[in-house]
């Protein structure tokens, strides 16, 4: 059962999206705007600097609204911004360890459905890197996170009944208890790995902060990004018209400005807790 404060801080952080964010000052914004202009609610009629400072708050406000959901959904922006994130760590190197540690990411489960559709774009990358570096070293281990039985139906192991619809041997899975985060499943591992070296996989967007709550827990890894979304893609070979809509905000800029956030918002969590 999630704490209070786990419960907290994943609210707070919501509520600190570029989204939300936007709604509230364009909302209050409004509000102050279209009170302003009452005329005789608010200061008995009397047209002072008061009402006129209030309009220009709502109206600065509205205004800084539109701009954060322009710039965080302008693709070249949001684009820049998670690849400077995704670029700290490179590629897996191909160095030998004992282990390959896959994080947890989201998941559904539909007895409709194939195994591999169970899992999210981002966990499937990243139990499809794991295998790809288990595969290279056999005497390796692949290590994937476990799921709590109330999440699903029948208790099915999600990640490890993927894993070995991707052809992996299910001789060399070792399940971990499920946990709540990544400094969870820092702990979680730290007594089960020990002093070996591990393979540590997770979107790229999200190695810094994973690298550095596993450094913390005293484990030895190296990282392993997958999930890579700021790839750049040439656009000599593409119409006139899709280069000018790329520049456009959208959806996906929108989707990697969030990536960003809510890994600036958690590094700066982790700096916090590393404090006290």
């Amino acid at each position: 059962m999630p704490s209070l404060g786990f419960l907290l801080k994943k609210l707070v952080g919501s509520l600190l999206m570029p989204l939300p964010v936007a709604l509230f000052l364009g909302t209050a914004g409004w509000w102050l705007w279209l009170s302003a202009d009452r005329k005789g609610v608010l200061w008995g009629g009397d047209e002072d600097r008061r009402k006129r400072r209030r309009a220009r708050l709502g109206q600065t406000s509205v205004a800084a609204s539109l701009l954060i959901l322009w710039v965080s959904a302008c693709p070249p922006l949001s684009q820049s911004a998670l690849g400077s994130l995704e670029d700290e760590f490179p590629p897996f190197p191909g160095d030998s360890v004992a282990a390959v540690v896959v994080l947890a990411s989201d998941f559904r489960h539909d007895l409709d459905a194939p195994p591999t559709a169970w899992l999210t774009e981002a966990s499937l990358y990243r139990v499809a890197e794991g295998i790809r570096i288990a595969q290279m070293q056999p005497w390796a281990t692949l290590m994937l996170p476990g799921v709590d039985p109330a999440r699903v139906i029948a208790g099915a192991e999600v990640y490890r009944e993927a894993a070995i619809a991707l052809g992996m041997d299910p001789r060399r899975i070792q399940l971990a208890p499920p946990g709540l985060d990544t400094n969870d499943e820092a702990q979680i591992w730290a007594p089960i790995v020990g002093s070996r070296r591990i393979a540590l996989v997770t979107s790229a967007s999200h190695m810094p902060r994973a690298m550095t709550l596993f450094e913390r827990a005293g484990l030895r890894p190296i990282a392993a990004p997958t999930g890579h979304r700021a790839l750049t893609e040439p656009d000599f070979d593409r119409p006139f018209v899709e280069r000018v809509r790329r520049l456009l905000p959208s959806e996906s800029g929108l989707d990697r400005t969030y990536t960003v956030w809510y890994e600036l918002l958690g590094g700066v969590w982790v700096w916090l807790t590393g404090l006290f």
